[in-house]
């Protein structure tokens, strides 16, 4: 299976939440993977999802297969699930957009002008909802690990991209979650499918994350957990 590439569609930033004795792994480029088993097992945590590993549509739903060659209506108005059955590691960051998560700060962009004379500077600010989000994933990070998190940020995404490629020969898969109601019916959805690879299940999630703004990378584990 090949590795699933990421491209980065607009400049933006990648942050990752750490416990501290971890910062400095992680700033040598060591991240840890958890099984994705072990967001069903975090019971009574804000950020246990038992549907992990899985990926739900309410019909109608055409599923096209690379057995069949054509699309087939395999349901009508109920619930389809589409589930991973083998293990995998999942390592979380969380990606900012420009257009998405900052805003132009007008006020400091004048004042940084006025002072060093850049007649084409431009100051950006998270915007408000993108700094609650945060927030919320800071004190998530805290009640699920008991401590105060150390927080990297990877200013260069394709830079980063380039050690995910460095490393893919080890089988790896990275990319933005796409976020889809697992629960609210449309009118008609089209998935195409190859039932033969389940990897693209594990990069889709119910709407309530979609605060998370979530970037993933995605490797096989051999033993579950």
């Amino acid at each position: 299976m090949e590795s699933k590439n990421f491209v980065l569609e607009k400049p933006g930033i990648i942050l990752k939440f750490v416990e501290p004795q971890y910062l400095d792994d992680c700033l040598n480029n060591h991240f840890w993977f958890s099984s994705y088993g072990y967001f069903h097992k975090k019971e009574n945590d804000d950020i246990n999802d038992l549907n992990e590993g899985y990926d739900k549509y309410m019909g109608p739903v055409y599923v096209s297969s690379n057995l069949h060659g054509k699309w087939n209506l395999i349901s009508s108005n109920t619930s389809v699930e589409f589930k991973v059955n083998n293990n995998y590691g999942i390592c979380s960051f969380v990606l900012l957009e420009s257009d998405k998560d900052f805003r132009i700060n007008e006020e400091l962009t004048e004042l940084n002008r006025s002072i060093n004379n850049y007649k084409n500077l431009l100051v950006f600010s998270l915007k408000k909802n993108t700094l609650t989000n945060l927030e919320k994933l800071e004190k998530e990070f805290e009640k699920s690990h008991k401590c105060h998190p150390k927080l990297i940020i990877i200013k260069n995404p394709n830079m980063f991209e380039i050690t995910l490629i460095a490393q893919s020969v080890n089988q790896l898969w990275w990319g933005k979650i796409n976020y889809h109601s697992f629960t609210e019916s449309i009118d008609k959805n089209i998935v195409n499918i190859n039932f033969e690879d389940e990897v693209p299940v594990l990069f889709k999630k119910d709407n309530k994350f979609s605060y998370q703004n979530e970037f993933r990378v995605v490797t096989p584990l051999k033993d579950k957990s």
